[in-house]
């Protein structure tokens, strides 16, 4: 049986050839355009879910500071005229506290300064202005935490419900 060299190693090269031709330029734009379409649908679904997973964190920044500015206020003595060494007699008892007219900062005192819980009534501070209690701000890299924040002590009110007797 004699085998003809010439044909096989020209069928050799012609199958090489076909199988190195690659895409076709229609074909690239079409992986092109799907593989856009897939990115545009994945992206449209995290974007949402990066706002959300934001929230927490201001989230926990704010309770952290709601806790920090009442360890604050707590830690005071409750009025002017209170036993400041912690002894059984309160205010109201064998001394008058201080009426409600005379609530809030005694004279020119400051958050630094306050010395009773009755001087944070009223107290509202924002931004740039809330300081810890060693009179600091709270930055991390250069940018305070508690930008656009605001913290105030609301002294609290009895709530009084209508009475109704179809209830």
């Amino acid at each position: 049986m004699r085998v003809n060299l010439a044909n096989q190693t020209q069928l050799a090269r012609s199958v090489s050839i076909r199988a190195q031709r690659g895409f076709t330029l229609i074909e690239l734009i079409v992986g092109i355009v799907i593989f856009s379409i897939a990115m545009v649908l994945v992206v449209s679904f995290l974007q949402p879910q990066v706002k959300k997973g934001i929230d927490p964190i201001w989230q926990v920044r704010a309770a952290s500071l709601g806790q920090s500015l009442s360890n604050e206020i707590l830690a005071k003595p409750f009025d002017q005229f209170s036993n400041r060494v912690g002894g059984i007699e309160r205010c109201n008892e064998s001394v008058a506290c201080t009426s409600s007219s005379g609530l809030g900062p005694e004279g020119a005192e400051n958050r630094g300064s306050f010395n009773d819980v009755d001087d944070y009534h009223g107290l509202d501070i924002t931004g740039e202005n809330i300081l810890n209690s060693l009179g600091l701000t709270t930055n991390v890299d250069g940018v305070n935490i508690y930008a656009g924040f605001t913290a105030q002590a609301v002294p609290y009110t009895h709530l009084t419900l209508p009475t109704n007797t179809e209830w």
